[in-house]
């Protein structure tokens, strides 16, 4: 059988790419404080309105622009739409007479209303940025006009006067008399009518904001809306071809009402602890993804993209009481709020995210069991088995398999499969979950001698593909296929499977189930979350006031992963350094089950490199291998280069001996520099020779042709390519020499102190007082760590620009380290006994 392996690739590569779509959006602190600033208040977006909307409150409403000027205050129903204000006839010239031109909208209205209700004269509003004028009546001639103006100025209304054209307001009868047209010359705007159809005004203005002007809720009608009832305000901004966004600017802790409701309804007491997780685990989400429809002006939206929500529609006293008694009630992970997806049912085992959607490792969605000892009888429950959703079937026709496959793998992947070919097999590789890894669909193209055309999509995305024959995505990826297979093409085909949703995170019937055996909704999160924290919304505004201090030195964390003993890594010492990329991180562990190992932050693999910890690490440029002194037990210390490639690992030992040192690789090659037994020698293939006497703690510069080193109290520089020497600077007890990214500067580690010294003058940039000194990506910053009595450890980085010093992380771990990746915004250290590993925008 053969495969257009492009194809394959091809789909893969685009299943990754739209995998990252559902990975959570990284909310800035700065937007943290600004919402927290704006009192708590989210912006969701219910819709886009293409015919106008409908609002009613019983209480009335009050219009009013942006920039605060009231417009309108109504207890009819108001029909609101956006474009050109509706034609007027020009055949027969229509004359008003304008009595005020201001900016005050509000003021406007009260004169309109004044002279409509005591001199019973029809009157406008019309806005022409940034005036409000009030125009009264409709008469046919000039002459006419002018009797009018003279009655209005003895009623009081002075400098009246006669208007025609285009200040003439729009008038929706004009339409019958048969001689109107529309003036293209009128601006957008939006028009306010009543519930009979008049014209209570026309807006040049892009946004409307529509408020109760009692307790009661607004009533919106729009497209896919019928009556629906909302807390807070209603915001109308400018979509473009006259539509227009409706959007709900509401209290965080008013939308869970609505979100709860919407997600996990009920009204029943015995599942309140389910209600309060779901409670916060949308709070969190919702935290979490503030500003994640920006481009289009509000943070969430309302469906299933972000969290269901249907205002007052759905809420209960139980949900409200849940709501109200977790409030303010988040989870963190790490010092960052998490991104607490849920769905509805796990099937028996959630999955890791990574598993899901292509992305970083998430450390707090791992995969469960999904089941927990009934505190009644110590018996082993199975969570959520016998709620709806928990087993599932799905049957297919061949031919009606076909045409959905074909139709979502164009929508889905944008793949066309040639007309002529047809559907023959489908195959199913599994995760380690159980779950439907990859969906491979073949088919064969009997015009292009039989050809096989293989199409895989892989994680979630396949529920996305493999649609049910009424169109609905697939419940859950963990399924099994019975195939009936014909001469030339598949008969009906047979989905049997459990769970519904993607099986990340949360599983709502798994929390009412442990609900009602009697779990609180702390133990329900951390069933479903792994080491995370429940924080109050105050205490979370303190870290992020800290961390918006880093934002504003280009620093704003997008993702964060924690090792520790639920990843089975405890002894932790202070070896570790990130690959170049970022993506793998080696770390040593002391004690049983010590040695040195690998972490893969994108699969969340762990691999055990050697059995003996390793005393320090220096990964090759391209990240392909590293070079590690280890621990040994008849030796002292030996060196190994450990490289990598198809998943499989190769160790070549370089040397043994009580003094290796000083490991760094030369760039752009395969050998290795590093002390030992006060000589400095390159290391390649297995064997190792000398390059410089009496000395020691070696490093290779950036651009491979010179090597720092010290020898009898000074730092010298060593220029491979012309055999010179240089003398930097004297100095004693020397750790550890590194250099910068540029090649400008050199890191002189000496006791408990720190050098940054210029490399061709040898003058001193700073002094710190710390130790392991490690360079940012740009060479623009050092991290380092101070240690300070009683064991604490600080991580610091200094801006070399500024000589600013902040402090990262504090630790009450004694063997404090951190490290940059070479390539990537990656940083990693411990604090704690943990490893915490970052990315940074």
């Amino acid at each position: 059988m053969r495969f257009r392996l492009n194809c394959v690739l091809a789909i893969l590569v685009f299943a990754v790419l739209l995998g990252f779509s559902h990975q959570a959006h990284s909310v800035p602190p700065s937007k943290i404080l600004e919402f927290r600033n704006a009192n708590e208040k989210l912006s969701i977006g219910l819709g886009l309105a293409e015919t106008g909307v409908g609002v009613l409150a019983a209480d009335g409403i009050s219009i009013k622009t942006a920039d605060d000027d009231h417009i309108i205050e109504s207890t009819e129903l108001l029909k609101i739409t956006f474009g050109t204000p509706p034609p007027v006839s020009y055949g027969a010239a229509v004359w008003r007479i304008q009595i005020l031109a201001t900016g005050q909208g509000q003021a406007a209205m009260r004169l309109k209303d004044e002279i409509e209700k005591v001199h019973q004269l029809p009157a406008y509003v019309v806005h022409a940025e940034p005036w409000f004028k009030v125009q009264v009546g409709s008469a046919p001639t000039a002459e006419d006009a002018e009797v009018l103006r003279e009655k209005l100025i003895e009623w009081g209304y002075e400098g009246a006067w006669v208007v025609r054209g285009e200040e003439a307001v729009p008038n929706d009868n004009s339409s019958k008399t048969g001689s109107a047209h529309q003036d293209t010359t009128l601006p957008l705007g939006f028009v306010i009518k009543d519930g009979t159809g008049n014209i209570l005004a026309t807006l040049e203005n892009q946004e409307l904001i529509l408020e109760p002007m009692g307790k009661s809720p607004l009533i919106l009608t729009m497209e896919g809306i019928s009556g629906r009832a909302y807390r807070g305000n209603l915001r109308l901004r400018a979509a473009g071809e006259g539509k227009f966004q409706v959007i709900n600017t509401v209290d965080i802790e008013q939308y869970l009402y609505g979100v709860v409701g919407a997600e996990l309804y009920s009204d029943s007491l015995e599942d309140e602890a389910a209600l309060a997780a779901q409670a916060i685990a949308a709070r969190t989400y919702g935290i979490k993804n503030l500003g994640k429809h920006a481009a289009e002006g509000f943070d969430l939206c309302a469906v299933e993209h972000c969290q269901a929500y249907r205002g007052i529609e759905r809420e209960s006293d139980a949900i409200k009481a849940a709501v109200d008694m977790t409030k303010g009630k988040i989870l963190v992970y790490g010092g960052q709020v998490i991104s607490a997806v849920y769905h509805s049912n796990s099937g028996g085992t959630t999955i890791g995210a990574e598993e899901a959607w292509a992305g970083r490792y998430t450390g707090y969605l791992r995969p469960i069991v999904d089941e927990i000892q009934d505190p009644a009888d110590e018996t082993i429950v199975k969570l959520g088995h016998e709620r709806p959703g928990a087993a599932w079937e799905v049957e297919w026709e061949g031919k009606v398999l076909d045409s959905l496959l074909r139709k979502y793998l164009k929508s889905e992947l944008g793949v066309q499969v040639p007309a002529q070919a047809a559907l023959v097999d489908i195959q199913l590789d599994r995760q380690p979950s159980g779950r439907v890894a990859e969906l491979n669909i073949v088919y064969r193209d009997d015009e292009d001698q039989g050809q096989k055309l293989a199409y895989a999509v892989s994680k979630d995305r396949i529920r996305w593909v493999l649609r049910k024959p009424d169109h609905l995505i697939l419940p859950s990826t963990s399924f099994s296929l019975e195939i009936e297979r014909l001469d030339q093409s598949l008969g009906k085909v047979k989905a049997r499977g459990e769970g519904n949703g993607h099986g990340v995170g949360l599983a709502q019937a798994g929390a009412i189930h442990m609900s009602r055996l009697n779990f609180g909704y702390e133990e329900i999160l951390a069933h479903y979350y792994t080491d995370v924290m429940i924080v109050e919304l105050p205490q979370y505004y303190k870290e992020v006031e800290l961390k918006h201090i880093w934002e504003q030195k280009g620093f704003t964390e997008s993702w964060v992963t924690i090792l520790g003993p639920n990843q089975g890594v405890e002894n932790l010492t202070k070896v570790f350094r990130l690959s170049p990329r970022g993506d793998v991180i080696a770390y040593s562990i002391d004690g049983e089950g010590g040695g040195l190992w690998v972490f893969n932050v994108f699969d969340g693999k762990q691999t055990r490199l050697t059995d003996e910890p390793a005393l320090e690490v220096a990964w090759k440029h391209d990240g392909s291998a590293l070079a590690a002194a280890v621990s040994s037990r008849t030796h002292g210390k030996e060196l190994w280069v450990i490289s990598f490639e198809n998943d499989e690992v190769a160790k070549v030992r370089l040397a043994q001996g009580p003094d290796i040192h000083g490991i760094s690789w030369l760039s752009g090659g395969d050998l290795v520099i590093f002390g030992q037994n006060n000589m400095i020698y390159g290391g390649l293939g297995g064997l190792s020779i000398p390059v410089l006497t009496e000395a020691k703690t070696p490093h290779a510069s950036p651009g491979g042709k010179q090597i720092a080193f010290w020898q009898k109290g000074s730092v010298w520089v060593y220029r491979l390519d012309t055999g010179l020497f240089r003398r930097v600077c004297d100095t004693s007890d020397i750790k550890a020499l590194l250099w910068s990214p540029d090649g400008r500067y050199l890191a002189i580690e000496a006791g408990e102190q720190i050098q940054i010294r210029d490399i061709e003058t040898g003058s001193i940039i700073t002094e710190l007082a710390g130790v392991g000194p490690c360079w940012s990506p740009d060479g623009r910053s050092l991290a380092y760590v101070q240690q300070s009595e009683g064991g604490l450890s600080g991580m610091y980085i200094v801006d070399l620009s500024s000589l600013d010093e902040e402090l990262l992380v504090s630790s009450k771990h004694q063997a404090g380290a951190i490290h940059w990746s070479a390539q990537g915004k990656i940083i990693a250290h411990n604090a704690d006994g943990d490893l915490h590993i970052f990315a940074w925008h």
